[in-house]
Order: C-alpha cells, then structure tokens, then sequence
C-alpha cells in the first residue's frame, strides 16, 4: 500500500510490508542470480570468460551481504541460502 509523505503530498511511500517484501524479493533475485552463476562457472572452458564468472561472482556476494545487512537492520528474518549442486 502507498501512503502519501508528510512533507510532500506528491511522493508516495511504501508501507513498512511492502519494503520489507520488496527486500525479500531482491535477495531471493541475488541468490538466483548466484545459482546461475556457479553453473556457468562449472560450464565455462574460455579463461576470459571464467575470469568474467569470478567477478560476476564477487559482485553478487557483495550485493548480498548488503542486502541481508539492510535485512537485519530492519529486523527481517532472511531464511538460509541453500544451494542445490
């Protein structure tokens, strides 16, 4: 649900839920993106193309220690990364 600001009735807010499970969906998205990632690493025969998997990789696992960071600040439980390989 979208409430309006107090310091400008123009721009419109979020309700606390609707972060929260917008935040959810972003790590749930990061960790498909990992799982995809670590499959085409596993593929992956060109040396440039598995240097370009390692910093894909990398970029990934820093947006979510940044997302489960917010995660925890905001007090939203995050259930386990699991992995299917």
């Amino acid at each position: 649900m979208l409430k309006q600001t107090d310091e400008n009735p123009h721009v419109f807010k979020l309700s606390e839920e609707k972060q929260h499970a917008r935040l959810l969906e972003e790590i749930r998205e990061v960790r498909r993106q990992l799982a995809c990632n670590h499959q085409w690493f596993a593929l992956e025969g060109n040396q440039d193309m598995i240097e370009a998997c390692i910093y894909e990789d990398r970029a990934l696992q820093a947006r979510y220690r940044h997302l489960l960071d917010t995660a925890k600040q905001q007090g939203i439980a995050v259930p386990p990364f699991e992995t299917y390989f």
